[in-house]
């Protein structure tokens, strides 16, 4: 602005002299070469306006959309341009009553139905005028229908120039303007409208007509308005956007933002959140802005540092009166006065994972001599991901040492139920919750629920956490599950002494997630007493009440495999479980070593990273063993374990029998002999992350 004021005084002390001349053939008039300079000041002081910013957009999505379903919008203009006189920069601008706009690449399937339609109009005003907040509106082949305008979605804002600058334009013109300003975008929710023309038999792709439109728009030779038409900043026009849905189409998701600002000359920074960008963030961005100018280069938007530009947009002129959306045939819609509408595919600009985007406006403030300034008004945004949901593959095995499902158990024998929590889909999954109660017939044995290597407390009256629902992604370090990301819960029960001979005890979890079908593992089901003569019936889910049948319209988004026995070693994470009654050697291959440790978890090699008998733990290699005790690859059927450092190595397939002291493993229960199975897959799962 030191410019603006050096070249403004130069140019008010040329002309006050020149007044003062009495002889002087020009008089009282300016002088050109006054004028000249006072239009330089107009070029230099205009884009530098300290015009108010109204509402930033964002960074809150104002809706979300989730589905098989896509959009499209287009937008066109309400005024009619031409250049400005009076300050030798600006445009007079008169406003229309009346536009159209094509929309025409809707598929065209017989089950689409509109899920959201969002009719937009903007307008610059004299300050002080009401906005107007009732349009009509005429899809392709229907009838007009009247449009009002919902507060609780629309915007508007007041601003005015300080006086200095005001008065500028008083010595530019020679008329004295009005100095503020009222700029109003109005929304209104249209979905009902073009549900009823659809189910009607009309058509959503052809012409669309927006009209009884009060525009002002803007004139150097009126006070009210001249200003606005002097600055560039006159606005008028409309935009549509249609969410549809078919359950064809792919999965997505769109996060739409809302925010009505204007921009000077120079950075803004924006940041929408509220989404999670998915394992492959390829993203659609749509931007709607007002007022930008094709003419006037260097104006950029970035995302995350990435420039955004297509044939239709160059890079360093993003705002340059386009409409690029809501065609069939791609086509670009040029010189739409003072509207952008445009979409952009930017498959590099995010991260898997990212909740958040900085986005980058620039632009050009202007010199008032070789470049000149540019000031844009944001309106709304949409971001759009293709979403591949996630999906889960939930193993209940039987453990080790324990009777695999079908068979028989006694009262008084323990079960040890273990699950595989395994995204196996394409997105991250989001309040990831395992419900998994023990069955009728038990009892819970407290202190025994444990994730990964977290012990999990046991709910105020001693029940597992599984009971009425664990949020697995509540817990310290998960936060959400990625693709390919897995985790192991696993807890213990007992058979009840009263438990009656020939009662079937039946065991089922449930895994649910965000933007997923609840799912239910298969039954692992046991016989107290004995396996009855025709075999296990086909019982009803016992553990979880009122659940209902698992939905079957439609292709499930979750899918459960149950590991039955019989089966060959089932990969867990790096890890295996051998056949029941058989363990894993050094070679990687299943034997018996006739020892009461048959069915346990051993690894298939050594750990890739720490070795044998250590974890990751904060980047460092820690030994599994407590104090005063080493490990042993030969313990527990040589699948290894700790034993204290005054015993004798242990004996291929060594046991406490054998005075080896390795079934404990630093000092902790009998449930230890798994922890190597839950530190890989922490460890894979950072590795991941």
């Amino acid at each position: 602005m030191a410019a603006c004021q050096f070249v403004t005084q130069i140019a008010r002390i040329r002309h006050s002299r020149a007044a003062r001349a009495p002889h002087s053939p020009r008089g009282n008039l300016m002088s050109s070469s006054s004028l000249t300079i006072l239009k330089m000041a107009a070029l230099v002081c205009l884009p530098g306006l300290a015009l108010g910013q109204g509402r930033a957009l964002g960074p809150d999505p104002m809706q979300v959309f989730e589905g098989h379903m896509n959009y499209s919008a287009t937008a066109a203009s309400l005024l009619n341009c031409v250049e400005g006189t009076c300050a030798g920069s600006g445009n007079n601008c008169a406003g229309l009553s009346d536009s159209t706009a094509t929309l025409d690449n809707l598929p065209d399937l017989p089950g689409l139905r509109v899920v959201h339609a969002r009719l937009n109009w903007f307008a610059s005003l004299p300050q002080g005028d009401a906005p107007d907040t009732q349009v009509m509106m005429t899809p392709p082949g229907g009838g007009a229908s009247l449009v009002d305008a919902d507060p609780a979605l629309s915007e508007t804002f007041d601003d005015a120039l300080d006086a200095p600058s005001c008065q500028l334009f008083e010595f530019i013109c020679g008329i004295a303007p009005d100095c503020g300003f009222t700029f109003m975008s109005m929304h209104a929710d249209v979905t009902e409208a073009l549900t009823t023309h659809r189910d009607g038999g009309g058509r959503l792709n052809g012409l669309w007509r927006v009209s009884d439109v009060t525009i002002p728009g803007a004139s150097d030779a009126d006070p009210r308005t001249l200003v606005a038409a002097a600055a560039s900043i006159a606005i008028g026009g409309w935009s549509l956007l249609v969410v549809y849905e078919e359950e064809s189409l792919p999965l997505r998701r769109l996060y739409y933002y809302q925010g009505f600002e204007l921009i000077s000359g120079g950075e803004r920074r924006l940041h929408p959140r509220g989404f999670l960008a998915p394992a492959n963030p390829a993203v659609d961005l749509t931007i709607c802005a007002l007022e930008g100018d094709s003419g006037t280069q260097g104006d950029s938007v970035s995302v995350n540092g990435v420039e955004v530009s297509d044939p239709c947009n160059p890079a360093r002129n993003i705002f340059n009166e386009t409409v690029n959306s809501g065609r069939a045939d791609g086509r670009c819609e040029q010189g739409v006065r003072a509207v952008d509408l445009d979409t952009f595919r930017l498959p590099d600009a995010l991260e898997p994972g990212d909740v958040e985007a900085d986005v980058l406006i620039t632009l050009p403030r202007g010199d008032g001599l070789l470049t000149a300034g540019e000031q844009v008004f944001t309106n709304w945004l949409l971001i759009a991901f293709d979403h591949i949901p996630p999906s889960f593959e939930s193993i209940k095995p039987e453990k080790s040492a324990n009777p695999p499902s079908r068979s028989a158990v006694q009262p008084g024998d323990s079960i040890d139920y273990l699950i595989v929590v395994e995204n196996t889909g394409g997105d991250f999954a989001t309040h990831v919750v395992l419900t998994d109660a023990a069955p009728p017939g038990t009892t819970y044995v407290e202190g025994t629920t444990v994730v990964d290597q977290l012990n999990v407390a046991d709910t105020p009256n001693g029940d597992t956490p599984l009971a009425n629902g664990l949020e697995l992604t509540a817990l310290p370090g998960i936060e959400r599950i990625a693709p390919a990301e897995r985790h192991i819960v696993r807890f213990r029960v007992t058979v009840n002494d009263d438990t009656l001979e020939g009662t079937i005890i039946t065991n089922v979890a449930t895994i649910s997630a965000d933007g997923t079908e609840p799912a239910r593992t298969d039954p692992v089901v046991h016989a107290v007493g004995q396996v009855p003569d025709g075999g296990f019936p086909e019982l009803p889910d016992q553990s979880v009440a009122d659940q209902g049948p698992v939905p079957t319209d439609g292709p499930p988004l979750l899918t459960v495999d149950a590991h039955v026995d019989g089966g060959g070693p089932r990969d867990v994470g790096g890890l295996a479980l051998c056949p029941l009654g058989q363990s894993r050697g050094d070679d990687g291959l299943c034997f018996d070593p006739e020892a009461p440790d048959q069915g346990v978890v051993c690894t298939v090699s050594p750990d890739p990273v720490c070795g044998p008998g250590t974890q990751m733990r904060d980047g460092v290699c820690v030994s599994l063993c407590g104090a005063g005790t080493v490990w042993d690859v030969a313990c527990n059927g040589r699948c290894g374990g700790c034993r204290a450092e005054s015993a004798p190595p242990c004996d291929a397939g060594g046991t406490d029998d054998a005075g080896c002291g390795c079934r404990t493993v630093g000092g902790r229960s009998p449930l230890t002999p798994l922890l190597p199975l839950a530190l890989l897959a922490l460890w894979r799962r950072r590795r991941r992350g």
